[in-house]
C-alpha cells in the first residue's frame, strides 16, 4: 500500500512529517538515506520517542491554546462580574420575598398569622459587603419591625387574644428600642404600605390597648400619648389608677396646654389643691401669647377652672390682658359662676346679669353655636331668683330669639341620638335637679298667664322636662327620666308617639330595657304623620327587643327596617336605621344594594354638618354593602375585611350601637367575648374620641349583652355605674363635662 493511501489516516503531526519527507532532502544530511519501505516506521518510532522525552509537552500545547483564547476572558469577566453583582441581586431577592410574606397578613387568610421573620437570614450575605450592608441592614431591620407591628396588630384584629396582645405589645416595645438603637428612622416604605416606625405607645393608643397604656405610663414620653394615657384610665373608671397617673405626670412639670388641661381638670376632681395651680396657668398663658401663630380661646377652661377654685374656696379672676386669646362660649362661663355664687349679693348680681342675657337688653347676648344655652340659663335664673318671677318675664326669657340664628329651647322628643348623641365638649349644663325644679314653676306659671304668653310657658316647661329628662337618663335614673320625659311630651303638645319615643328611650338609657320594651308595645300600631317618629320607634324596638332577649322579634323587624327608613328624609336618621338592619338582619340590605367589593369609601360621619353627609349618599350606599356583604363571607374574607375597616376608621357613626353588634359578627363564631372587646377597642379607638364617656360605655355594655356575652356586660356596666356616679356630683359638674362624661 503506497504512502499516498495512508495519508487520511495520520495525525495532524504525522501529516506534516510525512509532507516534509516528500520533499527533496537537505544537502548537508549526515547519514544515509533510509530505505523507501523503512520511511513510515522511522516517522513513528521518532514521534514515540519525543513523547517519552516530553509527557508535558502536549498538555502545556493544550494550556496555551486556551489561555490564548478569547473565551477565557469572557468567563473570567462574566465572573467577576457575578461577584459583584450577587451581593445586590440577594438583596433584590431577599426584599421581594418578605414584601410577598408580609402582604399576607391583611389578605384573605386563615387565622395563624405566617411569621415571615426567618426571612431576614437572607439579608445576611448581603451584609458582608460594603456595597449592599447599608440596603441590606436597613430591610432587615425593617422586617423585623414590620413583623413586631403585625403581631401587635393581629393580636387584635386578625385573631383577637388577651394573651397574644401583651406578646405583641412587647415585641413592638423591643422593635422600637431596636429602631431607636439602630437607624432611628421615623417610617417605613420599603417593604409595604407607608408607615410609621414602631411606638408601643402611638400603637397602644390607636388600638385602644388600655391595659398597655395603663401598665406603664412613664414609658410614654409623648404629650398627647399621656393624654390618651389619662382617657384610659378614665374610661376604665379606675379614679385610684387615675390619681396615682395623674400625680406621677404632675411631678415631670408638663409644659404643653392640651396635656396640662386634662391633666389639671383630673386632679381637680381627685385632689383639687394639687389641679388648681395647674390649671390656673391655662386661660393666662392662652390669652397673652400665640402658639404656633394659633389664636386659642379659653373660655371653656376658665368655666372648669372656677369649679375647681370653688372646690377650695376660692374664685378665680379672668385674664386682663388678651392678646392672643378671648374669653368665649359665655354662657357655659355665666353658668359656673352662677352655680358657685355664694347667697346674697354676689349671687343675685349675676342673676341680673343673667336675666338681661336672657332678654337681650345687656351688652352680651347669649352664645348662639351653643345647644340649649337659654333653656339652661332659663333653669339657673328660675332656680336661683330670690322670689317668683313674673309670667311675662318669664315668657319673654323663654322665647327664643330665632331670628337671630339662635336655636330651639331643646329637641323635640327624648330620643336616642338627643340622649347619646352629643359630642365631647363642655356645653352649658346645670344639675337634673334645676331643670326639673324649673320646669315645675314654668308649668305653674304659665297657670297664671294670659295671652300668648300661656303657649310660651308650657312650651319652656315641655323644654326643660326633656332636658331633665336627658340628664336624668344618662345619670342612671330610671323613674326619674320616665318621669320627666313624659312630662316634656305633654307640655310640649307633642303626639303620643312622640311620648312614647322619649319615655321608652329614656327608660332604655337609663337602664331598663325591659321597661321600655313595655312602654313601646303599649304604642297605637296605626301610622302616624310624623315619619321620623315611625322611623325612630322602628330602630329603637329592634334594639330594645334584642337587649331584652327577643332576638327573634328584633330580627323580624330589622329586615323591614330599610324600607321604613324611606319614610324619611333625616340622613342621620336613615343611617340610624340602616345600620341597625345591618346588625340583626344583613341579608336584607344586601339583597337590596346588590353584589360588589369588599371596599368601604368615606362616608363623612364624623363631619357636624348635616349637608356635607347628605352629599355622600353613594358612597354610604357603597359602605353598608361592603358590610352586608361581608357578614355572609368565610372567615377568610372577614379578616381580611376586618384589617380594611380598621385602616379606614374615624368615619363610623356617634350613635354606634348598630355597628358595634354588626362588628362583632365579623370575627370567628369561635372568638370568646375578651376577643370581641379586644377587637372593639381596636375599631372605635378614634371614632369613640367624637362620643361622650358615658354614652359610650353605655353601647359597649348593650353591644355586649345583645350578643349574649353576659362577663363583658358587667364589667362595663360596672365601668358606667362609676362614671355616673362621678358625673352626678354637683361640685364636678363643668369639671366632668370638660372631660367628656
Amino acid at each position: 500500500m503506497g504512502p499516498g493511501r495512508r495519508a487520511p489516516l495520520l495525525g495532524a503531526r504525522e501529516a506534516r512529517l510525512s509532507e516534509t519527507d516528500m520533499q527533496d532532502p537537505p544537502t548537508s544530511s549526515p547519514g544515509p538515506e533510509p530505505p523507501a519501505d523503512d520511511a513510515p516506521r522511522s516517522v513513528a518510532a521518532t514521534d514515540a520517542a519525543a513523547t517519552r522525552r516530553r509527557p508535558g509537552r502536549r498538555l502545556l500545547g493544550v494550556a496555551l491554546k486556551v489561555l490564548g483564547s478569547r473565551l477565557l476572558f469572557v468567563a473570567l469577566a462574566l465572573a467577576g462580574i457575578g461577584y459583584v453583582v450577587a451581593p445586590e441581586v440577594a438583596v433584590r431577592r431577599a426584599r421581594d420575598l418578605a414584601a410577598r410574606c408580609l402582604a399576607k397578613t391583611r389578605a384573605p387568610r386563615g387565622p395563624v398569622l405566617e411569621d415571615c421573620s426567618y426571612l431576614v437570614r437572607g439579608f445576611d450575605y448581603p451584609t458582608d459587603h460594603s456595597y449592599t450592608r447599608h440596603d441590606a441592614t436597613y430591610r432587615a431591620e425593617e422586617l423585623l419591625a414590620r413583623v413586631a407591628m403585625d403581631r401587635y396588630l393581629d393580636a387584635a384584629i386578625g385573631d383577637p387574644s388577651s394573651t397574644r396582645l401583651v406578646k405583641g405589645a412587647a415585641s413592638v416595645r423591643a422593635a422600637q428600642e431596636l429602631i431607636e438603637k439602630g437607624s432611628r428612622r421615623i417610617s417605613f416604605e420599603e417593604l409595604g404600605p407607608a408607615m410609621g416606625a414602631p411606638h408601643l405607645g402611638k400603637m397602644a393608643s390607636s388600638l385602644g390597648d388600655r391595659a398597655t397604656l395603663m401598665e406603664t405610663p412613664e414609658y410614654f414620653g409623648l404629650w398627647y400619648i399621656r393624654r390618651d394615657v389619662l382617657d384610659a384610665a378614665t374610661l376604665e373608671a379606675d379614679f385610684e389608677v387615675l390619681d396615682d397617673i395623674a400625680t406621677r405626670y404632675l411631678a415631670w412639670s408638663p409644659s404643653d396646654a392640651d396635656l396640662v388641661t386634662a391633666l389639671g381638670a383630673t386632679l381637680c376632681i381627685t385632689s383639687p389643691a394639687d389641679g388648681l395651680p395647674l390649671l390656673a396657668k391655662v386661660p393666662p398663658g392662652r390669652a397673652e401669647k400665640r402658639y404656633e401663630n394659633m389664636q386659642r380661646n379659653y373660655g371653656e377652661v376658665f368655666a372648669a377652672l372656677t369649679a375647681c377654685a370653688a372646690k377650695l374656696g376660692q374664685a378665680p379672676d379672668l385674664p386682663t390682658e388678651t392678646h392672643a386669646g378671648v374669653a368665649d362660649v359665655p354662657t357655659v362661663r355665666r353658668l359656673a359662676a352662677l352655680r358657685v355664687a355664694s347667697p346674697g349679693a354676689d349671687r343675685a348680681a349675676k342673676v341680673r346679669d343673667a336675666i338681661d342675657a336672657l332678654r337681650a337688653s345687656g351688652g352680651e347676648r347669649l352664645d348662639k353655636d351653643q345647644p340649649y344655652a337659654r333653656a339652661m340659663l332659663l333653669a339657673a335664673v328660675v332656680t336661683l331668683s330670690d322670689g317668683p318671677l313674673e309670667p311675662a318675664t318669664l315668657a319673654d326669657m323663654a322665647i327664643p330669639r330665632t331670628g337671630d340664628g339662635e336655636g330651639q329651647l331643646a329637641p323635640k322628643a327624648a330620643s336616642l341620638r338627643t340622649l347619646l348623641g352629643r359630642g365631647p365638649g363642655l356645653m352649658p349644663v346645670v344639675p337634673a335637679a334645676w331643670l326639673t325644679g324649673a320646669a315645675r314653676a314654668l308649668a305653674e306659671a304659665s297657670r297664671r298667664a294670659s295671652g300668648a304668653h300661656v303657649a310660651a310657658l308650657e312650651g319652656a316647661a315641655g323644654a326643660l322636662f326633656t332636658l331633665a329628662a336627658i340628664e336624668h337618663a344618662n345619670d342612671g335614673r330610671v323613674l326619674e327620666a320616665v318621669e320627666a320625659a313624659a312630662d316634656g311630651a305633654r307640655w310640649s303638645g307633642a303626639s303620643e308617639r312622640i311620648e312614647v319615643l322619649s319615655t321608652a328611650s329614656a327608660a332604655y338609657v337609663a337602664g331598663d330595657p325591659r321597661r321600655a320594651l313595655e312602654l313601646l308595645d303599649a304604642t297605637p300600631k296605626l301610622a302616624g304623620d310624623d315619619a321620623d317618629a315611625e322611623v325612630a320607634l322602628s330602630v329603637l324596638e329592634v334594639l330594645v327587643a334584642a337587649s331584652a332577649g327577643q332576638r327573634a322579634r328584633a330580627s323580624e323587624l330589622a329586615g323591614r327596617l330599610p324600607q321604613i327608613a324611606r319614610q324619611t328624609d333625616d340622613i342621620d336618621l336613615t343611617s340610624f336605621a340602616r345600620w341597625t338592619s345591618i346588625a340583626f338582619a344583613p341579608q336584607a340590605l344586601a339583597s337590596e344594594l346588590g353584589e360588589g367589593p369588599l371596599e368601604i369609601r368615606w362616608t363623612g360621619q364624623a363631619d357636624p354638618r348635616a349637608h356635607y353627609r347628605a352629599r355622600a349618599a353613594r358612597s354610604f350606599d357603597a359602605t353598608l354593602g361592603a358590610w352586608a356583604r361581608a357578614l355572609g363571607r368565610p372567615g377568610e374574607e372577614r379578616r381580611a375585611f376586618r384589617y380594611h375597616l380598621f385602616e379606614e376608621r374615624g368615619d363610623l357613626p356617634t350613635l354606634m350601637l348598630p355597628t358595634l353588634i354588626a362588628a362583632a359578627n365579623l370575627l370567628d363564631p369561635e372568638t370568646d367575648g375578651e376577643g370581641a372587646e379586644i377587637w372593639l377597642d381596636a375599631l372605635t379607638a378614634l371614632d369613640s374620641r367624637r362620643v361622650r364617656l358615658r354614652s359610650y360605655a353605655f353601647m359597649r355594655a348593650e353591644a355586649a349583652r345583645i350578643r349574649g356575652d353576659e362577663a363583658s356586660y358587667l364589667v362595663w356596666s360596672e365601668r358606667l355605674d362609676v362614671l355616673r356616679q362621678v358625673a352626678r356630683e354637683e361640685d364636678d359638674l363643668e369639671l366632668t363635662r370638660f372631660l367628656r362624661f
